[in-house]
Order: structure tokens, then C-alpha cells, then sequence
């Protein structure tokens, strides 16, 4: 009996199992990430970003306040005081062109996009997590149910030990394959809650339920994976939030 292979069998069967078979419970991966999106802290600040990128671009778009001026003279001698009063206005041929007004819409969409990217990096970190913390569950579950049949092992060659009926080399052989799926399960458990801790930081420290996550296998790989990879790139965020950045950088110098 070997020590180590069983251990690494029971491993692919539980990754098998996980792809294959449905998931157990009912709490889903996309209502974590619901509670994420609502309670993160990085969301937070992207938005604050985003409001105060918007507020520039509209800040571009207004007018400069006119300048009002108000001189008092005094008179010599029988001339009398004299009050000067001018309001100016600058005129502004960029916005009357339209091209503040350009700029301004490219901040605000590149504060949206902005925004978007980072959401979706976060939400899809976050995503992972979850994954990885189902294959875990799954993984546990399964070095369980092992270790019950290797402990009624080690109890059977403990009691064929004392009739003379095994020797202690087959019973060392029994107590290190136990000890090697303890080993196992102790970690697993240990990946599984510093998942558990990072998903709940995301979270901004609140808490989360995630016993008996599942994950639906109802999304699958499209047929044409290029194409789809293609279009998915075009509508990327992060590939347009850089396009917004380089037309607000051009706008803003045709202002300049």
C-alpha cells in the first residue's frame, strides 16, 4: 500500500466530480459577488474617482465668470468725483466651437470607463475566489469520506496485528497512509479559509455566507472561441477606458 498515490487518486477524482457532477446548496457564487459589488471598498473609491473626473469635464464645459470693476476717481477742484463701472466677459472660441464640450463628454465617458474596468477586475477576482473556494469544499468532502476507509484500515491491521495475522511493516504502511490524508485535509482547509478571509475583505470586512457555495456549469466556451474573443476584446473596458484616455488627452491639447 502506498502513502502517497491514494492521496493524489483521491485528488483528481474530487477535481472529476467537481466538473461533472451538480453542485451542492443553494448560495451561488453570483450572490457573493452581488455583496461584494455593494460593500467593496476599492468600488468605492473607483466611484469617487469616477464623480470627481465627471465634475472636471464639467468644469471644462462652463463659461469663465465675467470680471467686474469699479473706479472711484476723486476730482480736482471744482470737477467733482468720477465712478467707473466695466463688466468684461471673455470669450471662449474652444467652448464656442464645441471642443470644451468634446473634452468634456470624453472625461465623463472615460470616468464611466473607468469605473467599469475596475468593477469588472475586482467582481472577476472575486470570481476566482469563489471557484477556487467550491474545488476546496468539493476537495474536502471527498479526503473525508477517505479518511473514514483509511481509518477503519488502520483499525483492521491494528486488530489483525494483535491475532498475529499482519505484520507491523502492513500497519506502519496503514498509519502513514491515514496520516497522509490528515495531512491532506489539514491543507486543504487551510487554503480554503484564507479564501474564505480574502473574500470577506473584499467585502470589506463584512460578512459573508459562503457554506455550500455552488458554482452553475450552464456557462460553456462558445464554438467559435476566436470570434467571440475578438468581440469580447472590443467591448473590453479596460481596452476602451484606454481609447477615452488618449481622445481626452488629444481634445485637450486641439483646447490648448
Amino acid at each position: 500500500m502506498s502513502g502517497s498515490c491514494p492521496a493524489h487518486a483521491t485528488a483528481i477524482l474530487a477535481l472529476i466530480l467537481f466538473l461533472v457532477l451538480p453542485c451542492r446548496g443553494q448560495m451561488r457564487v453570483d450572490d457573493v459577488l452581488a455583496e461584494i459589488e455593494a460593500n467593496s471598498l476599492s468600488l468605492d473609491a473607483a466611484a469617487s474617482e469616477a464623480d470627481a473626473i465627471r465634475q472636471s469635464g464639467r468644469a471644462e464645459r462652463r463659461l469663465e465668470n465675467p470680471e467686474v470693476e469699479f473706479n472711484y476717481l476723486w476730482g480736482e477742484s471744482g470737477i467733482g468725483t468720477r465712478h467707473d463701472i466695466s463688466i468684461t466677459q471673455s470669450i471662449d472660441f474652444a467652448t464656442i466651437a464645441g471642443l470644451k464640450r468634446s473634452h468634456g463628454r470624453s472625461l465623463d465617458e472615460k470616468a464611466s470607463l473607468g469605473y467599469e474596468s475596475t468593477r469588472i477586475e475586482t467582481l472577476l477576482k472575486a470570481k476566482l475566489l469563489c471557484i477556487d473556494l467550491v474545488y476546496y469544499d468539493e476537495m474536502i468532502s471527498e479526503y473525508e469520506l477517505h479518511l473514514s476507509d483509511a481509518s477503519l484500515l488502520c483499525e483492521s491491521y491494528e486488530k489483525k496485528m494483535s491475532l498475529g495475522e499482519a505484520t507491523v511493516l502492513e500497519l506502519n504502511k496503514a498509519r502513514l497512509h491515514l496520516a497522509s490524508v490528515k495531512g491532506e485535509i489539514a491543507r486543504a482547509e487551510a487554503e480554503r479559509d484564507a479564501i474564505r478571509s480574502e473574500l470577506i475583505a473584499m467585502n470589506a470586512g463584512k460578512a459573508l455566507n459562503l457554506d455550500d457555495l455552488s458554482y452553475g456549469l450552464e456557462e460553456q466556451l462558445p464554438e467559435d472561441f476566436e470570434a467571440w474573443f475578438a468581440q469580447a476584446a472590443e467591448k473590453n473596458p479596460a481596452l476602451a477606458y484606454l481609447r477615452a484616455g488618449a481622445e481626452a488627452a488629444e481634445s485637450q491639447v486641439r483646447i490648448d
